[in-house]
């Protein structure tokens, strides 16, 4: 038995992506702790015997003295919960929950980098962003060095952390994603099944359908998505229903403009369905999935749309490459490019038979590669081993506070 704490900026990440790994903890009767800040998910934790652990973060933004008092808050929350591994995900918790990690004397920690964020999506301009970067990569150096595996999500991440000299030869482990259920998200068996997905949506039927799910920042490729959505409507006329899912996200240092999607929901050229807690029924109703994203760890809106059999466009970027064999069970396009963007929906919008054809080999691909299932085997490899690592005087015992 082994107390884990699993650390993120936000309670809805742990909730959405890190669950079944959490619960496989629990089922192996380790103790397991779920640290982020409180928000409208983290009651739900106590049903899947989960600890919620609320701390201070504030997520937009880089002010040092507030940084440290976070930093500060969550070393001494980790001296009180005596860690055996501490495990943090996306860029804050991994800076400062490593810093803090070492401060509390956490045995193991352990870091998965599911993205650069937004310093590393564009090129920076002007001495300030590129002064913001340096001082990110200066920040990862510091804290990752410690650490007792680096988890990354793609080559690309994994290459530039070690071109950079942020982590070290034999520190890093890469395991694709977070894995997909392939048993929840899945093409829909019948006819009528599929019609019955469709009946949940007013409008749907008779059209070809696509879809976006994301957080509504810039990054995601949502302005992109739009205005194809406005040009393929001028074309293709009634015969199109794009749907657009997710929340705003004004904790992110680029939100999309809400003025901007007024507009195109004043067109009518899109149907925004906010946020939804039954994606898996959703996507059934799907003909086409779309995130044309800047940059990616491994999304998991692709992946849970490949598990439901459906052909992807995406953007040739970092972590979105990864999931598609261009003509295979998919098209890529440049990033940004709309002109680019339209055309691969359109060549889709078109053809049914390559529609059905790549959704098929989409399914086949999510679970060769990315199931659920490979996944936990990788995670709870990588905890045994690092378990095995520790000295009796390292451990925590049971009843120890």
């Amino acid at each position: 038995m082994a107390r884990f704490v699993f650390l993120s900026h936000f309670d809805n990440n742990l909730y959405r992506f890190r669950l079944p790994i959490m619960k496989a903890l629990v089922d192996r009767r380790h103790t397991v702790f779920a640290a982020c800040p409180r928000g409208d998910v983290s009651p739900r934790f106590a049903a899947h015997r989960i600890t919620h652990l609320a701390y201070p973060l504030v997520r937009e933004g880089m002010n040092p003295l507030r940084e440290a008092g976070s930093m500060l808050a969550l070393a001494r929350l980790l001296k009180r919960t005596r860690p055996d591994v501490l495990h943090t995900f996306t860029v804050k918790p991994n800076v400062y929950g490593s810093l803090a990690g070492r401060l509390a004397q956490v045995p193991a920690i352990v870091n998965s980098v599911t993205g650069l964020g937004t310093f590393h999506v564009e090129t920076p301009r002007g001495v300030r962003q590129w002064g913001s970067r340096c001082f990110l990569n200066v920040l990862y150096r510091l804290s990752l060095r410690h650490s007792k595996a680096v988890i990354f999500q793609n080559d690309d991440d994994h290459a530039f952390f070690m071109k950079g000299d942020l982590v070290r030869e034999g520190q890093t482990v890469i395991i694709r994603g977070s894995g997909v259920d392939t048993t929840t998200f899945r093409p829909p068996l019948t006819t009528s099944e599929r019609a019955a997905a469709r009946e949940r949506i007013p409008g749907l039927q008779d059209k070809v359908v696509i879809c976006l799910v994301s957080r509504l920042i810039q990054d995601k490729g949502v302005a992109e998505y739009l205005e194809a959505a406005r040009i393929l409507c001028r074309t293709h006329g009634s015969g199109l229903r794009f749907l657009l899912v997710g929340d705003y996200d004004d904790g992110n240092p680029k939100p999309l403009s809400r003025n901007l999607l007024n507009d195109y929901l004043t067109e009518g050229t899109i149907t925004y369905l906010g946020f939804r807690d039954d994606i898996q029924e959703l996507l059934r109703a799907v003909d086409i999935y779309c995130l044309p994203s800047y940059r990616e760890g491994m999304p998991m809106s692709i992946l849970e749309a490949m598990a439901t059999g459906l052909p992807i466009v995406t953007s040739d970027a970092v972590g979105c490459r990864d999931t598609v064999e261009d003509g295979i069970n998919g098209l890529k396009v440049p990033v940004k490019d709309i002109r680019r963007l339209c055309q691969a929906l359109d060549i889709m919008i078109r053809n049914k038979e390559l529609r059905l054809s790549m959704g098929r080999k989409s399914r086949e691909k999510a679970e060769r590669e990315f199931s659920l299932e490979i996944v936990l085997k990788e995670h709870m490899e990588l905890y045994d081993r690092i378990l095995e690592t520790l000295g009796p005087d390292e451990r925590r015992r049971p009843g120890d506070h």
